[in-house]
């Protein structure tokens, strides 16, 4: 008998991103004597794990023909594969399935397949292994989860990381595997990853998690808060290594037009100034690696966006080489819109290099089009 895994109990120390390669694992033992598959219904269209529709569609009519039965898990975690493009013709297709997985695939497709979460940040709580609290992303149910298996349940349930705090170890889930059991929906797995995320983030570890960064710009779905926060962690990291796989996932977001910039810019400032969990000199040099692409305009529109809050208050160690920073993309984009905490400490007296930086934007922003 298949185990049952309660993916939602954080007493059993794994989560449901880890179980689910469990439980296929076990199904597809359990067939292997009396019923094995002649194929696997949930294998990938793509690298990220996204299935195509029209695939799934001929899988299913290739089961039919066959009298396979496709395992229970095997057929959510397809479903939860499924690309938002659906064209018509695969709807038709699936119109013409005739089994229990043949129809649920045909209504998947009808609705509009998985829903979209709500999702909202929120505060860290201060615990023995965070003495400086993070931010968070909750997620609501998805609409409809009740209808899967475990441990797909618990992974498409309410995530509420700051009233109900994981105790199970950390780390595992920052995989690209983990994005691929949701690759039309980073948001549900970003949010999931968020703790473990945040502590790689400060330790010499970072490289565990890093790498997911490129694979989360490239899943599908919304790219939320918390898929900008997993994006201002990595900008933060501690090693070069691990930063410019942030850099890579910010341009992979950027040139598909799926990149807030104004909420990158002030996650980053906030984890800087408010939460102490980034240092600003570190996201300065990633930022500095992404210029070197040509993307002043991009890595502008996240500086301007965080130098207002970095400019209140005391002066944080890396501010110079980050207003250095801003004044060439301003300069290089022909960047536009009055910062009041530019212009105000363009407005002090002295020479100091924090003031000519701070003038040299102001210059930029208010020079007319056809002077620069």
């Amino acid at each position: 008998m298949l185990t049952h895994c309660r993916g939602a109990d954080n007493s059993t120390g794994t989560s449901a991103l880890q179980s689910v390669s469990l439980i296929r694992a076990a199904e597809i033992g359990e067939r292997l004597g009396a019923d094995p598959l002649p194929f696997l219904l949930a294998t990938p269209t793509w690298a990220t794990g996204t299935i195509e529709a029209s695939e799934l569609v001929a899988r299913l009519a290739a089961y039919e023909c066959s009298g396979t039965e496709p395992g229970r898990a095997d057929l959510d975690q397809a479903l939860l594969r499924l690309d938002r493009e659906v064209p018509p013709e695969a709807r038709a297709a699936a119109t013409k399935l005739t089994s229990p997985a043949g129809r649920r695939l045909a209504a998947w497709l009808a609705s509009g397949g998985l829903p979209d979460p709500a999702v909202s940040r929120g505060i860290e709580p201060l615990r023995w292994r965070t003495p400086l609290p993070g931010v968070l992303v909750r997620t609501e149910a998805v609409p409809g989860y009740e209808d899967h298996s475990e441990p797909f349940r618990s992974l498409l349930g309410a995530h509420d990381p700051i009233a109900s705090p994981c105790k199970c170890g950390v780390g595992g889930e920052c995989s690209p595997h983990a994005l691929a059991l949701l690759p039309q929906h980073r948001e549900v797995i970003a949010a999931q990853m968020l703790v473990s995320f945040g502590h790689l983030a400060e330790s010499d570890n970072a490289g565990k998690g890093a790498p997911v960064l490129p694979t989360l710009a490239e899943s599908g779905g919304p790219a939320g808060p918390a898929t900008h926060l997993l994006l201002a962690y990595g900008l933060g990291a501690r090693r070069m290594q691990e930063q410019l796989f942030a850099v890579e996932a910010m341009l992979i977001l950027a040139a598909r037009g799926q990149l807030d910039a104004a909420r990158l810019g002030a996650d980053i400032a906030e984890l800087i100034r408010l939460r102490r969990r980034l240092k600003l000199q570190r996201v300065a040099m990633a930022l500095r690696e992404a210029v070197r692409t040509g993307t002043y305009a991009t890595v502008w529109a996240v500086l301007s966006a965080a130098l207002p809050s970095l400019l209140t208050g005391a002066v944080p160690h890396g501010l110079l080489a980050v207003l250095t920073l801003a004044a060439e993309c301003a300069e290089r984009c022909g960047a536009r819109g009055t910062i009041p905490e530019i212009n105000e400490l363009a407005a002090r007296s002295g020479s100091s290099q924090l003031v000519k930086q701070a003038r040299r934007i102001k210059n930029a922003t208010e020079m007319p089009a056809e002077e620069q």
